[in-house]
């Protein structure tokens, strides 16, 4: 009997190159975010060897596995009065929502091989 646990901490691996056009969010089909820290995907499965070449394996795979939030609509507009050298924009670095279908989705599945 063999067990493995196999863990990506880094979506990079799934996804390509960080902001790159043909990119895709493994469990959605989404374009993939440039910025793409606190997706932290993970795969865990146990492989059961039943004799004469048949093998059993166990896997529980899931995408954004700490359901990290993802925020989106960050407020980057810093304005600045001049004179005193103040910050005068009272909404800057508010975040105004989080990403759509962000949450953490979760995929079981056997295989059997003989």
């Amino acid at each position: 009997m063999s067990v493995r646990l196999i863990a990506l901490g880094v979506c990079a691996l799934m996804l390509g190159a960080p902001g790159a056009a043909s990119a895709q969010d493994a469990p959605t089909g989404r374009p993939a975010p440039s910025n793409i820290r606190g997706q932290e995907h993970m795969t865990l499965l146990k492989s059961f060897s039943l004799g004469h070449g048949r093998n059993l394996q166990v896997r529980a795979e899931m995408y954004n596995a700490f359901n990290t939030t993802q925020y989106a609509g960050v407020n980057t507009t810093a304005t600045f009065d001049f004179a005193t050298g103040q910050q005068t924009n009272p909404a800057f670095g508010s975040i105004s929502g989080v990403r759509p279908n962000s949450f953490r989705v979760i995929q079981l599945g056997v295989r059997f091989t003989f």
